[in-house]
């Protein structure tokens, strides 16, 4: 999941126009922690714009709205892949 406190990145090749507000409700990987938030597209990469690059087609939603709780919530998860790949990192060979 490509996600961070200010939003998050959705696969899809329906990518909705800039704006657009959205309500999103999804549950964190690893956890059964559903989140419930509003945001509003910032960004997207259409599908016919694959064959032009290697992105994949999606678009970025930034939140708006959702409860502390839930904010808080998506920090720790972030946090947690920030140590696991840390981690990773000093244990492969250079």
């Amino acid at each position: 999941m490509n996600i961070s406190r200010g939003g998050l990145f959705i696969a899809t090749k329906r990518v909705l126009p800039i704006k657009t507000v959205v309500d999103l409700k999804f549950t964190l990987p690893e956890t059964n922690r559903e989140i419930l938030a509003e945001g509003e597209v910032v960004w997207s990469w259409p599908a016919e714009e694959k064959k032009k690059s290697n992105v994949s087609p999606g678009m970025g939603i930034k939140f708006s709205s959702m409860s502390e709780i839930d904010l808080k919530a998506i920090e720790a998860y972030v946090e947690s892949v920030r140590e696991k790949m840390k981690k990773k990192s000093e244990g492969s060979p250079r």
